[in-house]
């Protein structure tokens, strides 16, 4: 059986495809990631913690703390320093 140049070329295309793409997702995307991530500070377990807040939020979350079971809540999520 006699075939062309051409249609060596896309078996031999299709027969790497599925590995390439699995290579690209399990190998070369964490690469790029882990590169992008290593000019942050951030240590990849703790969420980011937000530090901007409006006025009515902060008040809001201010009168929130004087319940227990909410201020356990809320300290989960924010970080307080006792004065």
């Amino acid at each position: 059986m006699v075939t062309s140049k051409k249609g060596k070329a896309f078996y031999f295309i299709m027969f790497l495809l599925p590995a390439l793409s699995l290579y690209t997702m399990f190998f070369i995307f964490p690469l790029f990631q882990g590169i992008k991530y290593s000019f942050t500070d951030w240590n990849g377990i703790v969420p980011e913690i937000p530090f901007n807040f409006e006025k009515n939020e902060f008040e809001n979350i201010l009168v929130q703390l004087n319940n227990p079971k909410k201020a356990v809540y809320l300290k989960k999520f924010y970080q307080f320093e006792e004065a």
